[in-house]
């Protein structure tokens, strides 16, 4: 995880989507996942999901989180988090509480039966 930085954030946002697609996953978050901004820095991260970004990343949101959520989830199914990792996947799994990952393709075909 990702040290959070020490001071208060210049301000901070609530991102206006909860699905997020990448490749042929899609990510859908119970909450929209909120944005801390630290303008000194020049960063943002993503509250909870222990991400942090340069300015002008911002398309690499949807990627981190949906590789966050990945790598957690197959960690926590082979129980094989650490201490640290295992404080971020309660987080986020509490904060997307029925997170649901699927294949594109999948959630197309639902779309249309």
């Amino acid at each position: 995880m990702a040290e959070p930085f020490p001071e208060k954030p210049t301000a901070v946002f609530e991102v206006q989507q909860k699905c997020f697609a990448v490749g042929d996953r899609i990510l859908s978050l119970e909450e929209k996942p909120m944005i801390a901004v630290y303008a000194q820095r020049q960063r943002f991260e993503i509250v909870d999901w222990g991400i942090n970004l340069a300015f002008g990343e911002q398309n690499k949101i949807a990627r981190e989180m949906v590789r966050k959520f990945l790598t957690l989830f197959s960690k926590a199914e082979r129980d094989s988090l650490t201490g640290e990792e295992n404080a971020e996947w309660v987080k986020i799994s509490q904060s997307t509480e029925n997170s649901v990952l699927r294949e594109r393709h999948s959630a197309m075909w639902k779309a249309s039966s």
